[in-house]
């Protein structure tokens, strides 16, 4: 308005110097002048003193003040002017604010942020004996081992590990397949370890009890709350005392899903974490064994992981990642997600061994395609004389790393614990539809490589 104004002023100036000659009525020109001047003077000190909206502008041009009408500040106590003049001044701030800025960098996946998170998935809980299913667990499935090193004739064990993973060498686990199959009503879930069936029969779509078909192998479930001794798949000869001592070896040695020990401290005499309670022991008669994580004790409806072991080609320790891959052209082009999930390994120094549980969350760009991982709440735990858990927190043993991927569904890292000194590599993928889950391996040693730390971990999408 003081603009247009001041155009009018020029106009009236400029006809005023031209019609001088004309002998004008120069005092109605200087009285409409001095209108416009002392208007305008008057506008902008408004303005300047914060009189504001386009209400009061309007009072101000027509020089008189409404007291009736339901836009009248008599009546509404000036709700209804400021009210537009708020409204006014919202308006102003959606025409010139724009979204904000993404903070998330690609040369910084240290920090990224769940900043734009992603539509929730709403999972169902899946059943107790719930198999997850993969048709080609290990084709291209992260893997880490630690091997044990022999002299220079190979004859004998020296002592000593080195690891190995899917980033550098072109490497498998022992897991062949997980298969889902429908025949009917009648629902299978198999699992194939070297020609070995694990099948969880579900008549109607209701779970029933897992059942371990196997002539070569004894396979067992084990669980805290489990006070029976297992029951032994192996139908050919159930009570041979050499698988049943195998199995009863190797389930004895699993620390972190035992019930806890009072005198220790934990206070509960119960499982740490309800997560971790659940294994899957499979023993050969060779000393090759596979441990796999429970995945329906941690709510994991597509992937899980497994422990194992081969002497037969010196692997000490290893870990594999399983499960129903999400398609690379399935992933989403943008958005970010935050994964929380768990993680089990062994930390191994000078022959010796220790299990080492975390939590896991992830946080996952998949714009930029990168992943920000890490682990918290670090604890190890044993076994004391009466067979009860023993735990003891560990925050050195905390990870933190990045990882990101290009052209398929596997993302590749590094990844280290500072405060342990160790240093090493961080394997993934993504597993369900819109990549539900998280899941992979990961080994780290020190600059020497007398200290190793190697495990799987798993994680769902919040």
């Amino acid at each position: 308005m003081i603009v247009s104004m001041i155009l009018d002023l020029c106009r009236l100036i400029k006809t005023h110097h031209f019609n001088q000659k004309k002998g004008d009525n120069m005092s109605a020109i200087n009285t409409k002048i001095k209108t416009i001047i002392l208007t305008a003077v008057s506008a902008a000190i408004l303005s300047a003193c914060g009189g504001g909206g386009g209400g009061d502008t309007a009072a101000l041009s027509t020089g008189s003040t409404s007291t009736g009408g339901s836009g009248s500040p008599a009546k509404n106590g000036g709700t209804g002017n400021n009210n537009n003049a708020n409204t006014g001044n919202a308006n102003n701030d959606n025409s010139t604010a724009q979204t904000p800025a993404l903070s998330n960098k690609a040369d910084k996946l240290e920090e990224l942020k769940d900043e734009a998170p992603l539509p929730a998935l709403n999972q169902d809980t899946p059943l107790h004996t719930h198999v997850i299913s993969s048709e080609s667990a290990q084709q291209g499935n992260p893997n880490v081992q630690l091997r044990m090193k022999r002299n220079n004739d190979t004859t004998e064990y020296t002592g000593g590990y080195y690891q190995t993973d899917s980033q550098e060498n072109d490497q498998h686990g022992l897991i062949s397949s997980l298969n889902f199959k429908q025949d009917g009503s009648v629902k299978t879930d198999e699992l194939k370890l070297d020609a070995v069936v694990i099948a969880n029969q579900r008549n109607e779509g209701k779970a029933t009890q897992a059942e371990w078909p196997s002539a070569s192998s004894l396979i067992v479930k084990a669980f805290s709350e489990d006070a029976t001794p297992p029951t032994f798949s192996n139908p050919n000869d159930p009570l041979n005392s050499n698988y049943r001592d195998l199995v009863y070896s190797d389930i004895s040695k699993l620390a972190y899903f035992k019930k806890g020990n009072l005198a220790a401290g934990d206070g509960k005499n119960v499982v740490f974490d309800k997560r971790f309670d659940g294994v899957y022991v499979i023993q050969f008669t060779d000393g090759t064994q596979i441990v796999m994580h429970d995945p329906a004790a941690a709510g994991w409806a597509y992937q899980t992981f497994a422990f194992y072991k081969d002497p037969k080609n010196d692997v000490a320790f290893g870990y594999q990642s399983l499960g129903d891959e999400t398609k690379f052209t399935a992933l989403p082009a943008s958005g970010t997600a935050t994964y929380n999930g768990l993680t089990t390994a062994y930390v191994v120094k000078d022959d010796q061994s220790r299990q080492l549980t975390a939590n896991v969350k992830a946080i996952v760009d998949f714009g930029l395609k990168g992943v920000r991982f890490e682990t918290a709440n670090s604890q190890f735990h044993s076994l004391d004389t009466n067979g009860r858990r023993v735990t003891e927190a560990d925050e050195k043993y905390d990870m933190k790393g990045t990882a990101k991927w290009e052209n398929g569904n596997l993302f590749l890292g590094k990844v280290e614990a500072a405060a342990a000194g160790l240093k090493g590599n961080l394997s993934g993928k993504f597993f369900g539809p819109s990549a539900a889950e998280i899941g992979g391996t990961y080994g780290l040693q020190n600059k020497d490589g007398s200290e190793h730390l190697i495990g799987g971990y798993g994680a769902k999408r919040q």
